[in-house]
């Protein structure tokens, strides 16, 4: 009974976080491309929406194997939920909560990463 709510469950909360974090982070790129002129754009501003979109493949990605669920996906839970402590400490964000509670939810459940 338990294996199977896991099973539904699982990746559904890996699928609410991607499109949490989705909206926290394309929203306000979207919104900064269409209030400024591209050739306006400083380098710096440039580089972090570069830095952000990668994070947010990366985090997709991340998604993909947790439901498929691929044993390398249980040290980068571990990683990220450390990283989102830090940051959660230190400026509290509804997008570090939600990653924070992707990775305990990743450490609760290791069995079923066959780690």
């Amino acid at each position: 009974m338990l294996k199977t709510n896991i099973k539904k469950i699982f990746p559904a909360i890996g699928y609410v976080f991607a499109i949490f974090y989705l909206l926290s982070q394309v929203i306000p790129l979207i919104m900064f491309s269409l209030t400024t002129n591209l050739y306006q754009v400083k380098n710096v501003q440039l580089t972090i929406s570069l830095l952000l979109i990668l994070l947010m493949l990366i985090l997709i990605i991340l998604v993909i194997a947790i439901v498929k669920r691929k044993k390398w996906v249980y040290k980068v839970g571990l990683f990220i939920g450390v990283l989102s402590l830090v940051t959660f400490i230190i400026s509290p964000e509804i997008t570090d909560f939600l990653i924070l509670l992707t990775g305990i939810l990743i450490l609760i459940y290791k069995k079923e990463f066959n780690y």
